[in-house]
């Protein structure tokens, strides 16, 4: 019976991880903002919940059933380790002082109340990886299948050049003729970005460049022929996608966290995985050289959309500074800062409201210093810990993940304002104390 539960979780684990890019959601409130559509003001019930629920249930129900068996016997061969408790401690104190920026929000109480709950799934997430027996494929498998469709599903968007709306898969109509989709504009026209199932290309690269570095982890260890094949396959679609996503960070973020996974002696000669990174160099070679005049326009930064975008970045971190100069101690609360800019500068179209493209900075203005210190030092604990562990097979692994995200969190906010982000950040934490 116990196995049997073990098996019905790690399904149900599995098919949530598989659901976690698609957006289909019922808004349950729309967002609205100075007369338009305010995103960031939606709260909305998403797909994958219904799978959540189902697993949480089935979680909660071992927990419950063997808390003097399994869980114990955990304990007591430091499973969930001393060491751990300061990782623990770190999430309890981030949790009260994300809790006291909703407390002393003065602004949306009711999204605050939900960015928290969301927090709290995230927190359910982050525990189930480190407690739970979960093998390395139970996590690899879904999410490099999920990464293969994200893949295709974007390489088709780019070659058709149009998005069409679908309620059920949660697209919205992107073409490149109209303002607000992320295009590249050259000479020669405007060229629609791919978005996936994502709201935006940025989260697909984001995605897909921790899928390809999962994607490595999982080829490192003896495959058959069929498993090899696969792998390889889903290998190439993630990087197509991650091509066609023009996610400067995303880039920059796999391209070092490959860097940090091969610093592993063992890494650097296991063939499979030298074999998977050529064949991955080759696919991001032939098709950045046959779209290298987009290419080109994105490193260098040199159009007028270009220059626009890093424009708002820059003025969206000075907002950022000059709102935690205004709330220091509790944030303005969760969910709150956009908010908060269209009290700063009022008058402007929703659109101008922007999080900033900073994670930390971020995570500072929405929950004060307090709970920046505890969340940076639950972060940092993760990233120097598997840095001390280097010459670990799994802890390179875990390394080149919290490298990406890092670069990630320093040049977007989705980790924070995603919830299918969010809570993947927390499932790769929790995976690092669990160190599958």
């Amino acid at each position: 019976m116990s196995m049997r539960i073990e098996q019905a979780i790690r399904y149900c684990f599995g098919l949530f991880i598989f659901f976690l890019p698609w957006q289909t959601r019922y808004s349950l409130r729309i967002g609205q903002l100075n007369g338009g559509v305010w995103e960031y003001g939606n709260i909305s019930v998403y797909a994958f919940d219904v799978v959540f629920v189902v697993w949480f249930g089935l979680f909660c129900w071992w927990l419950w059933k063997w808390r003097t068996g399994n869980l114990e016997h955990r304990i007591q061969n430091h499973e969930l380790r001393m060491k751990n408790q300061r990782i623990l401690l770190a999430v309890v104190l981030f949790f009260f002082f994300a809790l006291l920026s909703v407390l002393f929000t003065t602004y949306d109480r009711v999204l605050a109340w939900y960015q928290f709950a969301r927090l709290l799934q995230a927190l359910a997430i982050f525990s189930f990886a480190m407690v739970f027996p979960l093998t390395p494929r139970d996590i690899t498998v879904p999410l490099i299948a999920a990464g293969a469709l994200q893949g295709l599903i974007a390489y088709g968007q780019f070659i058709a050049q149009y998005i069409p709306a679908s309620t059920w898969l949660g697209w919205a109509t992107h073409d490149p003729s109209q303002l607000g989709s992320a295009v590249i504009e050259t000479a020669s026209g405007r060229f629609l970005r791919a978005y996936g199932s994502f709201p935006h290309p940025n989260m697909l690269g984001g995605f897909l460049a921790l899928c390809v570095l999962m994607t490595l982890s999982t080829t490192r260890t003896e495959l058959n022929r069929c498993y090899s094949f696969l792998f390889t396959i889903a290998g190439i679609f993630i990087t197509i996608g991650l091509v066609f996503s023009f996610s400067r960070g995303a880039a920059l973020a796999a391209f070092l966290g490959v860097i940090v996974f091969f610093l592993s002696s063992e890494n650097r000669r296991n063939k499979n995985l030298l074999s998977l990174l050529g064949i991955c160099v080759v696919t991001v070679v032939i098709f950045t050289g046959m779209n290298f005049s987009l290419s080109r326009a994105r490193v260098e930064s040199s159009g007028r959309l270009e220059q626009k975008s890093l424009e708002e970045r820059f003025s969206g971190l000075r907002y950022a500074l000059r709102i935690i100069r205004n709330h220091p101690w509790f944030g303005v609360g969760m969910g709150s800062y956009t908010k908060t800019l269209s009290e700063l500068f009022p008058g402007h179209p929703v659109w101008y409201y922007q999080p900033a493209h900073n994670g930390f900075l971020l995570i500072f203005a929405e929950t004060g210093v307090f709970g920046f210190l505890s969340w940076i030092a639950l972060f940092t604990m993760g990233l120097t810990r598997s840095f001390c562990q280097l010459s670990g097979k799994s802890s390179a692994h875990f390394l080149s993940l919290m490298i990406a995200i890092t670069i990630l969190l320093l040049f977007d906010h989705y980790f924070l304002t995603s919830v299918s982000m969010l809570l993947m950040f927390w499932m790769v934490m929790g995976l690092r104390e669990h160190k599958i």
